[in-house]
């Protein structure tokens, strides 16, 4: 006979979402002490999934303080998609119709090292830039990735580059760390990043980031096109993804 016992189940999987859900209400954070009383359990079980939520992406830990990590956002926003996915995709269709070239709405994915392509409008036109909907690529030499870094906090953008090898696939790439954390100050100075075939030869592409209501990266917004046909429209495209930008980060 099945019952409803909540006792028959793992605690675990369901403190783990009550804790990121505790996060969710918390832009600046809680300390150990406030998530345990919140939970109601002991300190030490507290930490432990503090810990592990930590390791997965799902949170971070600075100044004594537990936060939302950008895989939770991520979820937010997967999550969100099941009802305003039509939203994204009529901006990018828009945004499509401003530029005439293929335009994506892009996330961390769960590993934390790849940007994933979720949402993309692509290009009418005979040649074009063409990437399908899925899509995973390197964050450290893709416009998108690079707007998902610079805006992680140090620790992260220190962890990201301990787990991966900055491989040079063309040779516009960056290989080195110093300049790779170079242009990632510069993007989050100018709030866009302009990119050369620095992943795929005669390509060039742009993005800006998305925000949430609490002010953090969500998501990045990006386009791609023939380098002949598109180096000198680069200002224009800049231009019509913040606009496109500012649209989903009200939403």
């Amino acid at each position: 006979m099945v019952t409803d016992n909540p006792d028959r189940f793992p605690r675990a999987p369901v403190r783990a979402l009550q804790l990121v859900e505790l996060l969710a209400r918390y832009a600046d954070g809680i300390t150990l002490s406030v998530a345990s009383k919140e939970l109601r359990i002991p300190k030490t079980s507290t930490l432990q999934l503090l810990r592990a939520l930590i390791q997965s992406g799902y949170l971070v830990h600075a100044d004594g303080r537990y936060r939302l990590g950008l895989l939770s956002r991520r979820l937010a926003l997967l999550i969100e998609r099941h009802t305003a996915v039509h939203g994204v995709r009529s901006v990018l269709e828009a945004l499509r119709e401003q530029i005439g070239e293929s335009v994506s709405f892009c996330v961390l994915d769960r590993t934390g090292i790849w940007v994933e392509h979720v949402e993309v409008v692509q290009s009418e036109k005979v040649v074009r830039y063409v990437i399908a909907p899925g899509t995973r690529r390197p964050l450290y030499c893709s416009s998108p990735g690079q707007i998902l870094l610079a805006w992680q906090a140090p620790a992260d953008v220190d962890r990201y580059l301990s787990r991966v090898k900055l491989d040079r696939l063309t040779p516009n790439t960056i290989v080195s760390r110093d300049q790779l954390l170079a242009r990632l100050r510069d993007v989050r100075n100018n709030g866009f990043v302009v990119i050369d075939s620095e992943m795929t030869p005669d390509v060039v592409g742009a993005a800006v980031p998305v925000f949430d209501a609490d002010g953090q990266v969500l998501a990045a917004l990006a386009m791609g096109a023939p380098q002949r046909r598109g180096a000198s429209h680069i200002d224009e495209y800049v231009a019509a993804l913040r606009r496109s930008a500012a649209q989903l980060s009200a939403v």
